[in-house]
C-alpha cells in the first residue's frame, strides 16, 4: 500500500516536472494554475484509491443536484 502510494505521487510529480516548464516559459499562468488544480485532485484521488478507501461515486452528486430540477419541470410538463 505505502509503494502504491508512493508510486502515484512520484508519477505526479514526473508528470509536473516535464510540464510546468514549458507553462512557465510561455507565460501561460491561468493554464498552469489549473494543471496545478487537477493534477493535486487526480493524485490525490488516485492516492485515496491506493489507500483501498472507498470512493463515492459522482452520479450520487449529480443526481442529488438535479433531482429537483427535474421534478420541478416533470411537475410543470404532466
Amino acid at each position: 500500500m505505502g509503494l502504491a502510494v508512493f508510486s502515484v505521487v512520484v508519477v505526479g510529480l514526473l508528470f509536473a516536472w516535464m510540464e510546468i516548464p514549458a507553462l512557465r516559459r510561455q507565460k501561460r499562468n491561468k493554464e498552469l494554475v489549473l494543471y496545478l488544480v487537477l493534477l493535486s485532485v487526480a493524485t490525490a484521488l488516485n492516492a485515496i484509491k491506493a489507500f483501498d478507501i472507498e470512493l463515492p461515486s459522482p452520479l450520487l452528486w449529480i443526481t442529488a443536484l438535479y433531482k429537483p430540477v427535474s421534478d420541478l419541470l416533470k411537475g410543470w410538463l404532466t
